[in-house]
């Protein structure tokens, strides 16, 4: 007993002042995430399908996630995936709601309530912009996206006194966004570029030296970026990045109207982006939109406006009484108990950094609406053709996540500043209102996303891999031959009965041995991007012509067996889910020998498969597509 006192006068000790939020914030976290600790198991979702080991090729051994992906393998030897997987979606959600708090409570104009900072936490945390990311799978989306405010409160310090320390946190922030989500990184960039364009640009206005002192200390800012990210930014200038030349030769204008911004069918597209919907994934129907919980979600978004617009109203007002980032404190604050002069420091925000936050958020819904709206489509178009880096935004709903934190700054101010108003009421007729007004603020945005409560209503459970899974994997590894495994049905995003959704197909992250999945997006009129060699392959040589491989009852022209030969393919894995039905060829075909069947997978035998240092026999097989090994 004496033992854990101790152990918690330490931790709050450690928490002083923050104690309170990061009970509250730990508990909304719990509100959405317990469900899925108390199931053992997997989150399987459709940009989610984690595997029991995972290997640096899941998301890539190079470029800008290389450093979190090994990082994240090495957490694997340490705790349970699943355990591990659910507590990155917990981490980013208290991450973003006490990050938002603290950085409400740093900018407060007046007054010594925190409720300003608790509204803009929570709204943080718990609006439709998280809740799509979060049920399609995008998690890395949600961490990154959860570092914006800490990321800003370092260029809060940075601005305020500039160093070379606070420089290099900066660039460490931005990298640290960068590393787990490329778009989200970008968008910290554009933040950070804006910001600091209108810090040079007024202080050049109040003198030359304070200037050139300014744009000095960005130089370093970024300098210190570049020395750090060189390692995939190198490879991005000289054309060796994979991601760079995705960008540039595969993604076309047919990507940009493919994963459009999706309209309101009452209040249109620029009004349903203003409101943070329009993913692709709400008309999806995969998972139930937000708009269904709440009927009346335009009204709600209209009132959370307008303490976005009072709050910039605010900050206007106090930007012309005070110098920028000016350190203020009052008597009232300085007697508020656990007041602590080194670390309750308030800050106005100077005219520029309001225009520049108004800016970043103007320009993210702009980007964000994109060719959806029609005034914007052209000049949208334009850009994405000229400036190289925003083909990459093919789905330009992710610029939401700037316009989200934008709000949530002003909503801070907003609601601050109104309950700093309440509170001053004298009139005791008027007590009431006082006790429950903190309340009513503090309701608005969780009444206006309630979709994420308890596990997303139940929408997200977690699942575990059968064990036939894990039975085929043992069985190619006692193979010791040099061969391929090809898995059926051909998806990238495949239905799963375990998973009881569609995932991204995990075949060649689970499997030990190497593996020919499908890589076939099927979305909308783009059926794939792919430039593997394997793929086109298999799409164009054996899937074409499934219907003329020579069966055990003597029909068809073609040895499917020797088809695969070039691929090595030894044997065939078919999941017994999705179209399976479409690929009875497979079983049918005379060259292919059943040696193993489960509720959940078959796997076949290639008869004629021979070893590497054999010369393969290529005849009858359907000459369409030579396949040049990459190896």
């Amino acid at each position: 007993m004496n033992g854990i006192i101790k152990i918690w006068t330490i931790t709050t000790g450690f928490l002083g002042r923050w104690k309170a939020a990061v009970f509250v914030f730990f508990v909304l976290t719990l509100t959405v995430t317990f469900p899925l600790f108390i199931k053992p198991g997997f989150v399987f979702l459709l940009d989610l399908a984690p595997t029991p080991q995972p290997s640096p090729t899941q998301w890539g051994i190079v470029g800008n996630s290389a450093i979190f992906n090994y990082l994240w393998m090495f957490l694997h030897f340490l705790l349970p995936g699943g355990f591990l997987q659910k507590m990155l979606l917990a981490s980013s959600l208290f991450l973003a709601g006490f990050g938002m708090f603290r950085l409400g409570v740093h900018i407060r104009a007046r007054g010594t309530n925190n409720w300003g900072g608790y509204f803009a936490g929570i709204f943080y945390m718990f609006n439709p912009f998280v809740y799509s990311r979060a049920i399609t799978g995008q998690w890395n989306i949600i961490t990154a996206y959860a570092l914006f405010p800490w990321l800003f409160l370092s260029l809060l310090y940075f601005f305020k006194r500039s160093r070379f320390v606070s420089a290099c946190r900066v660039a460490l922030w931005c990298t640290a966004i960068i590393l787990l989500n490329i778009h989200i990184g970008l968008l910290a960039l554009l933040m950070t570029a804006c910001v600091s364009f209108f810090a040079i640009m007024f202080s050049c206005i109040q003198s030359r030296r304070r200037g050139i002192k300014c744009g000095g200390w960005v130089a370093v800012l970024f300098a210190v970026f570049l020395v750090v990210n060189s390692y995939w930014i190198g490879p991005g200038i000289s054309g060796k990045s994979t991601l760079g030349h995705f960008a540039e030769q595969v993604i076309s204008r047919t990507d940009i109207f493919s994963f459009f911004t999706r309209p309101d069918p009452v209040h249109g597209v620029f009004w349903n982006t203003a409101a943070m919907y329009g993913f692709w994934g709400d008309e999806d129907q995969r998972y139930v939109s937000q708009k269904i919980f709440v009927s009346h979600w335009f009204y709600l978004f209209f009132a959370i406006l307008a303490l976005v617009i009072w709050g910039v109203v605010v900050s206007v007002r106090n930007s012309f009484r005070q110098r920028a980032f000016s350190h203020h404190q009052d008597d009232e604050v300085e007697k508020r108990p656990g007041y602590d002069k080194s670390g309750d420091s308030r800050y106005l925000l100077e005219f520029w950094m309001v225009l520049s936050l108004v800016l970043t958020g103007l320009v993210a819904l702009f980007f964000a609406v994109g060719v959806s709206y029609e005034p914007f489509k052209s000049t949208v178009l334009w850009l994405y053709e000229h400036v190289p880096f925003l083909k990459g935004f093919r789905e330009p709903q992710k610029f939401v996540a700037l316009l989200v934190f934008v709000y949530a700054i002003f909503s801070a101010i907003g609601v601050n500043d109104l309950l700093t108003r309440i509170e001053g009421i004298k009139n005791t007729k008027f007590l009431w209102f006082k006790l429950i007004a903190p309340g009513f603020f503090l309701l608005v945005p969780l009444i206006y996303s309630p979709g994420m409560l308890w596990g997303f209503h139940g929408q997200i459970t977690p699942a575990k891999y059968p064990a036939s899974w894990f039975a085929v994997d043992r069985l190619l590894q006692r193979d010791q031959e040099d061969f391929a495994t090809l898995f059926l049905p051909w998806h990238q995003y495949i239905y799963l009965a375990f998973a009881k959704t569609v995932i991204s197909n995990p075949a060649e992250q689970f499997f030990s041995k190497p593996i020919i999945a499908g890589d076939n997006m099927e979305f909308g009129p783009i059926y794939t991007q792919s430039t593997r060699p394997e793929s086109k392959y298999v799409e164009q040589t054996i899937l074409k012509h499934k219907a003329d491989f020579l069966t055990k009852d003597g029909k068809g022209v073609l040895s499917l067996g020797r088809t695969l030969l070039p691929l090595k393919i030894k044997y065939i894995i078919m999941a017994k889910d999705s179209d399976a039905f479409n690929y009875t060829f497979v079983e049918n075909s005379q060259d292919m020998q059943l040696v193993y069947n489960s509720a959940e997978l078959a796997v076949y035998e290639n008869l004629i498969f021979i070893g590497p240092t054999q010369k393969p026999d290529l005849s009858p097989i359907a000459p369409v597509v030579p396949f040049v090994h990459t190896n």
